[in-house]
């Protein structure tokens, strides 16, 4: 049997410079939002970070759905959320997660996506602005260099593998 312990990790310290920076997009996002590419357009607005590490917007979530017909936007996605929660594979992960994207709505408030029957009062949507101030989860999300080669298909079933880690095998 053979394990392969880059499967089984996350990124180490010598997998450092496998990672670059780039500007983060933080532009405000109406709760709203009806087209998709407009809320891509406010989150390229004029506010930005530089940085290494950064986090998911609120767009990225609804174009990991399947479900374009019925989840391409927020007005869609939350008025028909018991269907978009079945094809999006980041809400099929089961945890809360903050969003990068704050909403122009309120300035104390930023996008999250709640997985987990764990919701504030009233909420039944999926993707909404909430409070910054109520615990969620982080997930960090990273641009990678282009000199790395991946496997895989970049689905649930066959993830992408990065393959030139230098990662060592247990046989």
């Amino acid at each position: 049997m053979t394990i392969d312990i880059c499967q089984r990790s996350f990124f180490i310290e010598k997998d450092n410079d496998k990672i670059v920076y780039h500007t983060w997009s933080i532009g405000e996002v109406s709760s709203n939002n009806s087209d998709l590419a407009d809320q891509i357009n406010d989150e390229n607005g004029t506010q930005s970070q530089f940085a290494n590490v950064g986090m998911i917007t609120a767009s990225e979530y609804l174009r990991a759905n399947t479900n374009i017909e019925y989840c391409e936007n927020i007005n869609m996605n939350n008025a028909n959320n018991a269907i978009c929660r079945t094809t999006n594979w980041i809400y099929n992960m089961g945890a809360d997660i903050y969003t990068i994207s704050p909403s122009n709505d309120n300035s104390n408030q930023i996008f999250s996506i709640w997985c987990t029957d764990f919701r504030p009062l009233g909420l039944m949507r999926d993707l909404s602005s909430v409070n910054a101030n109520i615990s969620g989860d982080i997930y960090p999300t990273l641009y990678l260099t282009k000199n790395i080669t991946l496997k895989g298909e970049g689905t649930e079933k066959n993830p992408y593998i990065i393959e030139n880690r230098g990662c060592w095998e247990i046989k």
